[in-house]
């Protein structure tokens, strides 16, 4: 049996002001928040999201970058709350991301879409971290089950 016992999540809101972190820990049907940490997003960084929130403006190459950079503010993140809170790496399950929404589109009457960037598809905050990454479940949320979320994260979290 694993030592692992410690979940972290991660978030950045509209507001665009900054990437919160929180470790908890799940045992005994009971959810004990361990603490959080904020670490501010940079007004260039802040101005290159709000870029791509907007449709017309933005390049492939603008999007990488933005979605590289905001990965490396999320393992950042991770990091230091680990360290506040004296956290062991390897006492890690997973970090869930849920990234920087920067188009939201419902479902109509075709799919619909919801695309973030943190950049949790390319690893850059498990090789930073070191911990397994629990990958964005927004986009099935949002084209099969709007209601599941928590389930869905769940499902996307491996036993």
């Amino acid at each position: 049996m694993s030592d692992a016992d410690i979940y972290i999540g991660l978030m950045s809101g509209t507001s665009i002001d900054s990437v919160d972190g929180v470790a908890v820990r799940f045992s005994g049907g009971k959810i004990t928040v361990l603490g959080s940490h904020s670490e501010a997003i940079s007004p260039q960084l802040k101005l290159d999201i709000l870029s791509l929130c907007q449709p017309g403006s933005d390049t492939v190459a603008l999007y990488a970058e933005t979605d590289n950079v905001l990965g490396e503010l999320f393992a950042q993140t991770s990091l230091n709350l680990m360290e506040q809170l004296n956290i062991n790496p390897a006492h890690v399950v997973a970090i869930g991301s849920h990234g920087q929404t920067i188009r939201h589109q419902p479902p109509t009457k075709t799919n619909g879409f919801s695309l973030q960037i943190g950049n949790p598809n390319n690893s850059i905050l498990t090789q930073l971290t070191l911990s397994l990454l629990a990958p964005t479940v927004r986009p099935y949320v949002i084209n099969h089950q709007p209601r599941q979320t928590a389930l869905a994260f769940k499902l996307a979290i491996p036993a």
